[in-house]
């Protein structure tokens, strides 16, 4: 009972920013001049959390709250803990990357609180920008109880993701585009218009809950 009353206080929530995006990066040029690192919120039931890199507190997120990218020294190995906002040192998840010049990364929080999933995971971001006219998309999923979500960009080839982790990247051109969400079993679970800016990476967040069958779609977009 405490899950869907969570979600559907989430529900009202999201209607003020489920169409928002996050943006960051260099606008000209071919690529980012930093490397940098966000948070991308994707567990319906989970309370805020914070990314904490050497004791310094690097960027807080609610549930599929658009952030932007936080520069950070390319320092090859290091490590990432994320907690739980409202209980600094409740540990989430613990991550060793290497972070590398000139490179973007976004550390998923995905799973559930109720069943004891709640984990993170970290992904290598596009930092290429795409030609005039086009755009780059991928779409990331966490929705809760979906092995696999699959997404049409208008007429471009399917782009799919497994539970917690994000798809390649592929190119679009940009403008107004229908998205279509699937699910593993090829159910229609989202629709919608988006409006893909020109030259810019898209990150199509995929959350909800399958059991409580509510979906969501949050737009992260940066220009390199």
């Amino acid at each position: 009972m405490s899950k869907l009353i969570n979600s559907l206080v989430l529900i009202v929530l999201l209607a003020a920013i489920s169409s928002c995006s996050g943006g960051g990066g260099d606008d000209g040029g071919g690529g980012t001049r930093e490397t940098a690192v966000r948070v991308l919120h994707g567990s319906i039931d989970a309370s805020p959390v914070t990314l904490v890199q050497g004791g310094i507190n690097l960027q807080t997120s609610r549930f599929a709250e658009p952030r932007d990218y936080i520069p950070v020294e390319p320092v090859g190995l290091t490590s990432f803990a994320v907690e739980r906002a409202n209980s600094p040192g409740n540990l989430i998840a613990s991550l060793g990357p290497v972070l590398e010049k000139k490179t973007e990364y976004s550390v998923l929080v995905t799973g559930s609180s109720a069943d004891s999933t709640l984990s993170a995971a970290w992904l290598v971001d596009q930092t290429d920008r795409p030609d005039p006219g086009l755009a780059l998309v991928r779409v990331v999923n966490s929705v809760s109880g979906v092995s696999r979500v699959s997404a049409s960009f208008g007429a471009s080839p399917m782009l799919s993701a497994a539970s917690g982790s994000g798809s390649d990247y592929a190119e679009v051109p940009s403008g107004l585009t229908s998205v279509r969400v699937f699910d593993a079993n090829r159910n229609l679970i989202l629709s919608r218009n988006i409006n893909i800016a020109d030259r810019s990476e898209l990150t199509l967040l995929v959350t909800g809950d399958r059991e409580l069958n509510v979906y969501f779609a949050t737009e992260f977009v940066d220009y390199d």
